[in-house]
């Protein structure tokens, strides 16, 4: 469960980094306040992976944060920025998710 929480936190950094990243791109450059919550979300990141190594690997870990926030920042790039998804991309979304369900089923067995 403690997994969980951060790989929450780490998602919440991403989204607001991106996003905010975004937002500072289509204001063309100026206002700063988006660069400054974008680097905050940056910050927070290795922190929040180093308190993570105590309740799970680091591989497995990265994993679930990379594949979880992509999927995430896809959806508010194109809900929210009006940006589209490849059918590729999208078959790639599906086997990542695949990936991450196959990596806890075998880690349940193995347990």
């Amino acid at each position: 469960m403690q997994t969980l929480y951060f790989v929450l936190a780490l998602l919440l950094c991403d989204i607001i980094s991106s996003s905010n990243l975004k937002s500072y791109h289509l204001s063309g450059y100026t206002n700063t306040w988006n660069i400054v919550f974008a680097l905050a979300a940056y910050i927070a990141v290795p922190f929040l992976l180093l308190f993570s190594l105590k309740y799970e690997g680091i591989g497995n870990m990265n994993l679930y944060w990379n594949v979880i926030s992509t999927i995430c920042v896809y959806l508010i790039a194109v809900y929210f920025f009006g940006e589209s998804v490849t059918h590729t991309q999208f078959v790639g979304i599906l086997l990542a998710l695949l990936g991450i369900f196959l990596i806890i089923i075998s880690g349940k067995k193995n347990n």
